[in-house]
Parts: structure tokens; sequence; C-alpha cells
């Protein structure tokens, strides 16, 4: 809980300083931000990276949700890509060899990290 109310502190701080959506160049192009729970959307041109904030603010974050719409965005045949269950079943897989953790605490409850 006391992690939850400290986030919350930080993000109402933050928000009176920087706009929930924006623009802003990177190496001479107009990228989006906006701003959404507990993560932010960014876009340039027709790519586009969304992260949710971890735990002492890391972005290195993944989940099966995320990883599944990348497979989906990428593949040629959206039909061969893999089921959100199945990411999630590798996911397990993973967490039980010590190559992935998921630390679920607020926030990215949700978020799974390299060891």
């Amino acid at each position: 809980m006391k992690t939850a109310l400290s986030f919350m502190r930080v993000y109402k701080r933050c928000s009176r300083k920087v706009p929930q959506e924006g623009v802003f160049a990177i190496n001479g192009k107009r990228a989006f931000y906006y701003f959404h729970g507990i993560g932010c959307r960014i876009s340039i041109g027709k790519e586009e990276i969304d992260f949710d904030y971890g735990i002492n603010g890391r972005i290195d974050g993944f989940d099966p949700w995320r990883i599944s719409l990348f497979l989906r965005d990428k593949s040629d045949d959206p039909l061969s890509t893999f089921s959100q269950g199945e990411i999630q079943n590798c996911f397990d897989l993973l967490e039980e060899k010590g190559v992935i953790q998921k630390p679920a605490r607020f926030p990215g409850w949700h978020l799974y990290y390299f060891k």
C-alpha cells in the first residue's frame, strides 16, 4: 500500500508539469506521446512503443498481452501468431527455469523482467 501511495504522489506531481499528451522531436521526426493508466504510448511515424511503469520507474517490463500484439503486428500472417494463453504458458516455463521474474508489486504488478 505504501508503494502505491508514493507512486500516486509522484504521478500527481509530474502530471502538473507534463501534459497528458503532446508532441516532441527525436532525430528530426515528430513523435507523439500519451500517458495512460500507469504507462505511456509513444508514436513515431507508423512505429509505436507502449509501456507501463514498473517498480522504481522501470520501463523494461513485458507481459503476454504486449508480446502477442507485437507478434501480430510484425507477422505477415496474423493467424499464425501465438495466442496470449500460449505466450503465458511460455512465460510460466521461463519463470520456473529462473529466466524471468514477476515481482507482482504496484505499479506494474502484471509485468515480467529478465533476471
